[in-house]
């Protein structure tokens, strides 16, 4: 059973459930607000915000997507409750000291990706959801003021959103988020001409991408594709150790 509600001007949908209370702030800004001169802001702000949480046992995570970026934490009502509220604090006031740390983490994070793909820039180019293809290459010339400027622009209360689920909404919730203004999903202008397309590189993989109606439909049939795609590629052809297929919402209506 779903019920919303609002906590310091931010919109919230709680979840009942049984187990352990989880929650999550996310923020609609991601890879495709940037430019391939700012690439990487969003990621090195959202890593410069979970410093002060250190490493300890608590179950939290922060992510970065195409165009929303998550903080979540799994935990008591009074873990949860100084979680988020030490999430919006931090947002307010980075911890600068941190920032050639942080970027020479997401560089090692880049290396162990083995860098951008291929479908994304060839439909969309170096631009918007494009730049999800791209490597985080405005990380090393950003400093201090650009950064602290990127959280206090996108990083606001009327561009974020709070999820619960749990058994109850816990007491004391805050989000001291600055006020700002609610940002659409970001238009995807495809520089494609004709479709189908098809790109060569010789590098051993195939892979495809299309746009499709969401819903519980084309859920299912990424997921018969994939099984089909590992029977015939791997167990009976032998063709390839790997058969992967995934399914992500756009915001637009499309997926």
């Amino acid at each position: 059973m779903l019920s919303t509600f609002e906590v310091d001007g931010v919109p919230a949908v709680a979840a009942k459930r049984s187990g352990p209370l989880t929650a999550g702030l996310v923020f609609r800004v991601g890879r495709a607000d940037e430019t391939l001169a700012t690439a990487g802001i969003t990621h090195l702000v959202e890593h410069l915000a979970l410093h002060r949480f250190g490493v300890g046992e608590h179950h939290f995570n922060g992510a970065t997507g195409a165009d929303h970026t998550y903080f979540e934490m799994a935990g008591s009502e009074a873990e949860v409750v100084a979680f988020l509220a030490g999430v919006c604090a931090s947002l307010g006031d980075l911890p600068m000291e941190r920032l050639e740390t942080e970027k020479s983490v997401l560089r090692t994070e880049e290396s162990r990706r083995g860098g951008g793909g291929l479908l994304a820039r060839h439909r969309y180019g170096a631009q918007g959801y494009g730049l999800t293809d791209f490597l985080e290459l405005g990380v090393p010339r950003l400093g201090p003021a650009e950064v602290a400027h990127w959280a206090r622009t996108w990083f606001t209360r009327e561009n974020a959103a709070l999820w619960v689920a749990g058994e109850r909404v816990p007491a004391g919730l805050r989000l001291p988020l600055p006020p700002g203004v609610r940002r659409p999903v970001p238009p995807r202008p495809a520089i494609l001409a004709t479709g189908p397309a098809c790109f060569s590189y010789g590098e051993g993989g195939v892979a495809f991408s299309t746009t499709v109606r969401p819903g519980a439909g084309a859920q299912v049939f990424a997921k018969v594709l994939e099984r089909e795609l590992f029977r015939a590629l791997r167990q009976e052809g032998g063709y390839s150790y790997q058969a992967a297929t995934s399914y992500q919402l756009r915001g637009d209506g499309l997926a």
